[in-house]
């Protein structure tokens, strides 16, 4: 027979008045077609709506070098996870961020939020660490930012998504509590910290504007491996054209 019916349960599941509209249907298509129906009963096995299956998350680009206070380096190969809603969020600084739909689904989603790239700096102060280069977003990437806050244990919390795929968490950790846990003066050398004091009195004369600080408080932190040269950026944009992937820690 050309037509076949699927019944996702057995027959002797089916609520009654349902089996009965099953039925009609059939003859229906009997009387139009001339030709009788075969129903097929889905095999036990493959009865469960749910898949179990969980694919094998990689990264389009390997993640920058570590840096940084010596104190915070000790973070490095660890993860930590918190559930937030339908989801599950894990962070393994200087690695990756990723996300798990823990909630029942036929098409949970489970993938990467960002690859670590470099530190976040406000002023004089590292205020947490960017990742870049997740998995797409329709047009764009997703991207994490994940705060650094004084705590008196180590654990992840306060997952928002303040712009669509843009996610920002905290970090809670001892390990930046002590004073000048988090100052970028500690891990300049002499001649970046002459820079960087430079740089910040032509702006204190007005002989710079407020960007032209920023410009080129970035490229001191850049030369101390805080944060990465434009031209390293765009190395990890080739490095994701050439569709290599990268292992992912978890």
């Amino acid at each position: 027979p050309r037509y076949g019916i699927q019944l996702v349960n057995n027959l002797s599941s089916m609520k009654p008045i349902l089996l009965q509209s099953s039925l009609l249907l059939i003859c229906l298509l009997e009387s139009l077609t001339g030709e009788n129906i075969k129903i097929v009963e889905t095999p036990a096995s493959n009865r469960n709506y749910y898949s179990s299956s969980t694919k094998e998350l990689t990264l389009r680009v390997p993640p920058s070098n570590i840096s940084g206070p010596l104190h915070l380096q000790q973070l490095a190969g660890k993860c930590f996870v918190t559930e937030h809603k339908d989801y599950s969020y894990s962070i393994c600084p200087f690695h990756n961020v990723t996300q798990k739909e823990v909630r029942q689904s036929w098409n949970r989603f489970e993938g990467v939020l960002g690859v670590w790239q470099e530190w976040l700096v406000e002023n004089d102060t590292l205020t947490g660490q960017h990742f870049t280069m997740g998995e797409m977003c329709t047009s764009a990437d997703r991207e994490a930012k994940v705060m650094f806050k004084c705590s008196t244990v180590t654990k992840l919390s306060n997952v928002t998504e303040p712009s669509t795929c843009h996610y920002s968490l905290v970090l809670n950790t001892p390990l930046a509590c002590f004073e000048g846990a988090m100052q970028v003066y500690h891990l300049l050398s002499p001649e970046q910290l002459k820079k960087w004091d430079q740089h910040d009195e032509e702006y204190y004369n007005e002989e710079i504007t407020y960007q032209g600080l920023t410009k080129r408080r970035r490229e001191v932190l850049a030369d101390a491996g805080l944060v990465l040269h434009p031209d390293m950026v765009a190395s990890r944009i080739e490095k994701d054209k050439s569709k290599s992937r990268y292992t992912l820690l978890s």
